[in-house]
């Protein structure tokens, strides 16, 4: 029986007591669901326990947990990242389908992680300057949106190209070509068409990686802030979190003993100076906001956000690096002023989750048309800003939608178990009616499903159209949790194939494209299809069941085998009319199959039925013309 949650009048964690036994209370026995002995979290609370119909407060199911790293130490991640929440997945899984390789995977208490492979020995010719401005191009796809650090001028400047020219101010010293170096080495990560491609990759980084840690971080400066931002960057591709997560500490030390964060200091410099620091700090706050929302980590205790929302551009070129990056930083504003809020309130609300989706809703209005929609010119012939400004486009409506997500997935939780528990309970006459509160947090739940399938579906778009990278360090997480949620409501599904179902394997095809690059998008294809697995036996039992219960009252009494001879027809032909046609009957039984055939129907929780305008809420992915030529 689904257990109940009463609140006491402060309405917070520590003010509700649960009755009766929980569906998730774990079982001595068998291992599952909590770690500790009594079925309760770390500080006394139950984070599985799912709440009284009739209660406006939707209690998380997330818990905070720790994995062993490469080499064996302790790590946490937060109760709202993607990794708890796969612990959660497994134990309820486990819990109504009995072990399975996805519940009892032996990598499942360890962090995945790949140590950066040391600069190859293998003797490479340097590349020359097309490989090098192909490198270069690639970089500024990849880290459209996310990063504003350098321009490609100035790149060039530091290399030393031949084609390129800039002014006295802008001198080649060491410091310099290692941040070149740096967006050389995320740039070949990222291509990786060829062997070559990743070798180069580790050797510059490694070059870089050697002038950022001279003189052991003595000397903060805006370089320093630079490189350990790059570095971040490219750990992150190369499946090493934890150590990213550390690099954009020491960046974020930095930048705050240089007093980025404090913009009254901004009025004493030069314009072009001005501009610099203030694109560098918005630029680590997005980095620090998307890792930290995935990984579900602490942030920094100093509120990071400057009133400056725009950069300084007067007297300067435009560069398309603020076009992408400005709406990120406004995004990550919202993000974190939602996640602040829920640290202090310690609940999700209702109101506070509606007040969130109406901000992301004005914010998604407020953007400018160049993200909104797609260059007309065909992506095989467009040139090199049209694909940066799309891969922008592509990663902050990502981050759109996985900022969504993240607000609604415990209303799909309790959504679920809800519907996982009517399974197993014999009253369901008894059930509590459906009041307003209940049918707003089921509205909630499927916007959560409706953001993941726009997530998964764009995404799948631009993979097939050649849009996407093969490496893309961050779209890896936001798919594998777009799909993990997406086959946990599958799994409590009991219809035809739906909706859900198709964008869960949509998810799986694209994380197996970036698993050709990208070992740890290799391993969340292989959780999700294990997880598909699961949902496969679950659903051929429960059609099983179905025969076996219908077989008490009903038998099938008459069998076609298809091996039979097909019968002769022929002489229909012949009945009536002068030519022995009979107008309008065709006896073709190949479309037999068309008009028997029906539309997977769509249930009424279906994303596409929502009963509230998505419309207004959501980015208009297909404004991107990614799937313009689909009908």
């Amino acid at each position: 029986m689904i257990d109940s949650c009463v609140y006491l009048e402060s309405s917070t964690y520590d003010g509700f007591q649960c009755r009766r036994t929980s569906l998730l209370q774990s079982n001595p026995h068998d291992g599952t669901l909590n770690n500790t002995a009594d079925g309760q979290g770390e500080n006394g609370k139950h984070p599985a326990c799912i709440p009284d119909l009739t209660n406006r407060t939707i209690i998380p199911t997330d818990q905070s947990r720790t994995f062993l790293s490469s080499k064996g130490e302790k790590v946490y991640t937060g109760d709202r990242s993607s990794l708890s929440y796969l612990d959660f997945v497994r134990k309820v899984i486990k819990r109504y389908a009995g072990a399975s390789s996805f519940t009892e995977a032996e990598f499942k208490d360890s962090m995945f992680e790949i140590d950066p492979s040391p600069a190859s020995s293998e003797i490479l010719p340097e590349p020359d300057e097309e490989q090098q401005k192909g490198f270069i191009e690639t970089y500024f796809e990849a880290s459209s949106a996310i990063l504003d650090l350098v321009s490609r001028e100035e790149v060039y400047a530091y290399l030393g190209l031949s084609s390129v020219r800039l002014d006295e101010t802008h001198r080649r010293n060491i410091s310099e070509l290692a941040i070149a170096h740096l967006v050389l080495a995320i740039g070949s990560q990222c291509r990786g068409v060829s062997p070559s491609d990743l070798t180069y990759a580790s050797r510059y980084f490694a070059q870089g990686q050697q002038v950022a840690f001279n003189g052991l971080l003595y000397d903060p400066s805006m370089n320093m802030v630079r490189h350990f931002l790059l570095m971040a960057f490219y750990l992150l591709g190369a499946c090493h979190r934890n150590a990213a997560c550390m690099y954009l500490g020491v960046a974020w030390k930095a930048a705050n003993t240089l007093g980025l964060h404090n913009t009254d200091h901004y009025q004493l410099l030069a314009t072009r100076e001005r501009n610099f620091r203030l694109r560098t700090w918005k630029s680590l706050c997005v980095m620090n906001t998307i890792v930290n929302s995935i990984l579900g980590r602490l942030e920094h205790s100093y509120r990071p956000w400057p009133d400056d929302r725009r950069n300084d551009n007067t007297d300067l070129p435009p560069q398309l690096g603020s076009l992408t990056v400005n709406p990120t930083y406004e995004l990550c504003q919202l993000i974190d002023g939602f996640e602040r809020t829920l640290r202090k309130e310690r609940r999700n609300t209702l109101t506070l989750t509606e007040k969130y989706l109406h901000d992301l809703r004005g914010w998604s209005q407020s953007l400018p048309i160049e993200l909104r929609q797609m260059p007309s010119i065909p992506i095989t012939n467009s040139n090199l800003e049209n694909r940066e400004q799309l891969l922008g486009a592509i990663q902050v409506t990502c981050l759109y939608y996985f900022a969504v997500l993240l607000a609604t997935r415990p209303f799909l939780t309790s959504n679920i178990m809800l519907k996982l528990g009517d399974r197993e309970s014999s009253l369901a006459e008894n059930r509590v009616p459906e009041l307003d509160e209940t049918r707003t947090s089921a509205h909630l739940a499927q916007v959560c499903v409706a953001s993941a399938t726009y997530m998964v579906k764009m995404s799948q778009a631009a993979m097939e159209t050649g849009c996407l990278l093969r490496n893309m360090c961050h779209l890896k997480a936001w798919l594998f949790a777009s799909g993990l949620l997406l086959g946990f409501a599958f799994f409590a599904e009991e219809g035809i194939p739906t909706e859900t179902d198709e964008a869960f394997h949509a998810a799986r095809s694209v994380l197996l494209y970036l698993s050709g690059l990208s070992p740890q998008a290799k391993r969340y294809y292989e959780i999700l299809t294990s997880l598909s697995e699961v949902i496969n036996h679950q659903r051929k039992q429960r059609v099983e069941e179905r025969r076996r219960i219908t077989s008490q009252f009903v038998e099938q009494i008459l069998h076609f085998d298809a091996r039979l001879p097909r019968i002769d027809q022929s002489y229909l032909t012949h009945r009536s009319g002068s030519d022995g046609h009979i107008p309008g009957l065709n006896h073709d039984t190949a479309d037999l199959d068309t008009t028997f055939s029906f539309v997977s129907g769509l249930n009424v929780e279906n994303a596409a039925n929502l009963p509230m305008h998505w419309n207004e809420l959501a980015i208009d992915w297909q404004t991107f013309g990614i799937s313009k030529d689909s009908t």
